[in-house]
């Protein structure tokens, strides 16, 4: 009688569905490979490590479209959001259809989710709209459609949802705390989301006071657009503007405090650091490093929380595009370049930071993981392995 019970407590092991665990997708937009290697050199030397060489497994990342061998950022995050190859011109729709996801599904992972209790988090440090993350939640026509996206981001049941985009929230002519208003259609769409049960915060303070609390719903508006500067350098010298929001909290800072929150319970969350693409897309090197190195605190913070308090948390980290093709170049000694680092016998070795353009290029981008990756990573299966790891079927 115990060999049979043993044997049939086996059995029911063997056949009872995996325990549901939580996933962090970080995406920082227009990283490549290159990228990556220039923020070791400006920071910690050639020889030095950076968080992402914190994520020891990794795969070549292919990410073309249906009709294009380079990726657009909403064309991607819609593949990556359903496991559906997407098109170009698609936000959560494919030629102006609504996409059922590889599972069979109606609608993305993260709806999914939702619809399964699962606690679910968005965050950009750019605009509500950037398709990074709005792909998971809205779908529209026209990725110009700020409006519209806006409004079902707000209205898609996530639970804590943390970006810029103010102006699309408020109606025109309306001042908010950033910025005025934009919207014709005379929504405040900040005083729908309190009355649905969000607490509203505006900047780094308030999140972090927010976060104590642990709300069940949580709305933080930073900016009126971005809450960075995407302008070439010396266009933000001359305009006296910072690269980034003094008030506006860092990616790094916005997930820890969602982290914070959501300890001790299944989570799903998508974030992505919008700068390190939007910085590449106008020539400013300098400023990608400092976006960078934000995402790459971002990167340790949430690899932190993984060691101290679940360590089944599976983070994927990629980008869909390297921005620009930003690559290191040596440079002769005193020429003036942008940084410089010691050698392995303390001279000064100079080098300087150069772009192929300014536009999204297809190739040099890694996926890396805490989990097992394929070789090969095609845009597709991201959807899949947060699948995997996140609803229990």
């Amino acid at each position: 009688m115990k060999i049979l019970g043993f044997s049939c407590l086996l059995i029911s092991m063997l056949v009872s569905p995996a325990m549901a665990g939580s996933a962090v997708f970080f995406h920082p937009d227009g990283v490549g490979v290159s990228g990556w290697q220039a923020l070791r050199y400006a920071t910690v030397g050639p020889k030095g490590n950076i968080n992402w060489d914190r994520l020891n497994n990794l795969g070549v990342y292919v990410g073309s479209m249906q009709d294009a061998a380079a990726a657009t950022s909403n064309g991607a995050a819609t593949t990556h959001a359903y496991g559906v190859q997407a098109k170009t011109d698609s936000y959560g729709l494919i030629d102006k259809k609504p996409i059922k996801s590889a599972s069979g599904f109606a609608g993305s992972i993260l709806q999914e989710a939702i619809s399964k209790n699962i606690k679910t988090i968005l965050i950009n440090s750019g605009n509500i709209t950037e398709p990074g993350t709005g792909a998971f939640v809205a779908s529209v026509e026209q990725r110009s459609d700020f409006d519209n996206i806006t409004e079902q981001v707000l209205k898609s049941g996530v639970d804590i949802i943390l970006s810029g985009g103010e102006q699309h929230m408020l109606p025109e002519g309306v001042m908010g705390r950033h910025g005025n208003g934009k919207r014709k259609d005379h929504k405040n769409l900040i005083t729908e989301a309190q009355k649905a049960g969000y607490i509203v915060v505006y900047n780094s303070e308030e999140l972090a006071r927010a976060a104590q609390q642990k709300p069940q719903k949580l709305l933080g508006v930073f900016a009126s657009n971005h809450s960075f500067n995407d302008l070439p350098e010396l266009e933000l010298k001359q305009k006296n503007l910072p690269r980034y929001s003094a008030t506006a909290p860092t990616i790094a800072r916005m997930i820890e405090n969602s982290l914070e929150i959501v300890k001790g319970h299944d989570f799903l969350m998508i974030a992505e650091e919008e700068a390190t693409d939007n910085f590449a897309n106008v020539g400013n090197p300098d400023a990608v490093i400092e976006a960078l190195q934000r995402a790459d605190n971002a990167l340790g913070v949430i690899l932190d929380f993984k060691n101290k308090n679940n360590s089944d948390l599976m983070l994927i980290t990629l980008s869909d595009s390297d921005a620009g093709g930003m690559q290191v170049r040596s440079e002769k000694k005193g020429v003036k370049t942008l940084y410089n680092y010691k050698n392995s016998v303390g001279d000064i070795v100079n080098f300087s930071l150069v772009t192929a353009g300014k536009e999204d290029y297809a190739g040099g981008i890694l996926a890396r993981s805490t989990h097992k990756l394929p070789l090969l990573v095609d845009n597709t299966q991201i959807y899949q392995l947060l699948r995997e790891q996140v609803i229990n079927d």
